[in-house]
């Protein structure tokens, strides 16, 4: 998507695009497939193919509830700062990443299980998480707004995040701040 795909870039993000671009097209191959999430398009002189995102079957066909926390998936470090603003806020939050399960305050730590993980994700009633692909088409699937953190110098992340803005999906920021959860819910 990001050398075939019909979009603008930000211009505070048109330095980790142009670094993205020279790479990837160095290797470009004739037949592309690129995920499309919803609203996405190819370029109209695009010769790849456009296919939608895989949604594990654990979500096709629940039935969505909206219980009173917010589901934050931590899948890289950088994430480790957020506890101390987590306990901040006067929301619920169910935490997956870390491997240990235990209360703290608002926080509850899950370990990961692909059952648990999917049901807290029809469950919850947002998603704080980096702006990866999968995770964002499957929030979108279960119908929760998301609240994403992409991954500096990740111009993919940078570009799904800035989707999830454009199309009224949620909010992004550089960084989890308080106010920027405040604001989001």
């Amino acid at each position: 998507y990001l050398l075939e795909g019909d979009y603008s870039v930000p211009r505070w993000y048109k330095l980790s695009y142009l670094k993205a671009y020279v790479v990837i097209n160095m290797y470009k191959v004739k037949d592309m497939i690129c995920v499309l999430l919803p609203g996405q398009k190819l370029k109209n002189d695009s010769k790849a193919y456009g296919i939608m995102p895989i949604i594990r079957d654990g979500l096709i066909g629940k039935k969505l509830i909206k219980k009173d926390f917010i589901l934050v998936y931590k899948s890289v470090p950088k994430f480790d700062p957020i506890l101390d603003v987590l306990k901040e806020c006067k929301e619920n939050f169910v935490v997956y990443g870390y491997d240990f399960e235990k209360q703290d305050k608002n926080l509850t730590f899950k370990k990961f299980s692909e059952d648990g993980f999917l049901k807290d994700l029809l469950n919850c009633k947002a998603v704080i998480c980096s702006a990866g692909m999968s995770l964002i088409a499957e929030t979108l699937y279960a119908k929760k707004p998301l609240l994403v953190i992409p991954i500096h110098g990740q111009f993919e992340q940078q570009l799904n995040a800035f989707y999830v803005r454009e199309n009224n999906f949620g909010d992004f920021g550089d960084s989890l701040t308080k106010n920027n959860i405040d604001k989001f819910i």
